[in-house]
């Protein structure tokens, strides 16, 4: 119906019946809200994986100039917000009893796996980022856990 079409018969934007002005094709609010709920997490994982590297000294990246540095950082957070869609559900999965049992604290271990796995991961591409040892992924997966709680409840907060 002529009704729901949101352009005029001369060709600009009006309001629909809705009150809201949106474009034919143009995401909707609540699309927009994921995305931006999407870039917090990226942010907010991306700056814990870059703390976790410079305090702990099991998580180290090789690299030179400053940029380089940070588009290493960034690269290791898109790996990791892949394999913690993808891998981490299926982890979860196999090893419910486990979490259940431990009253969540197997989680832990399965974020510490995480961060091994995206050193995998890394150093297969040729990222210059690695996780040395276990104990550095554990100690690692505590502080990316906390610090990206922190900063994802901060920045969803500050919308």
């Amino acid at each position: 119906p002529a009704a729901a079409s949101a352009w005029g018969a001369s060709g600009t934007l009006r309001s629909t019946p809705g009150g809201a002005d949106h474009a034919p094709g143009a995401p909707e609010g609540r699309d927009l809200g994921r995305l931006s709920d999407m870039i917090a997490r990226f942010v907010a994982n991306a700056a814990a994986l870059a703390l976790a590297t410079w305090l702990i000294p099991g998580i180290v990246m090789q690299g030179g100039s400053y940029t380089q540095r940070a588009i290493t950082l960034v690269i290791v957070a898109a790996v990791f917000g892949v394999l913690n869609s993808l891998v981490k559900p299926i982890f979860k999965f196999f090893t419910g009893c486990l979490i259940l049992i431990t009253l969540g604290l197997f989680v832990w271990v399965i974020n510490a796996c995480m961060l091994m796995l995206t050193s995998v991961v890394c150093t297969h591409l040729g990222v210059p980022w690695h996780v040395t040892d276990w104990y550095s992924a554990f100690i690692g997966a505590l502080l990316v856990a906390v610090v990206s709680w922190l900063l994802g409840y901060t920045l969803k907060d500050r919308r």
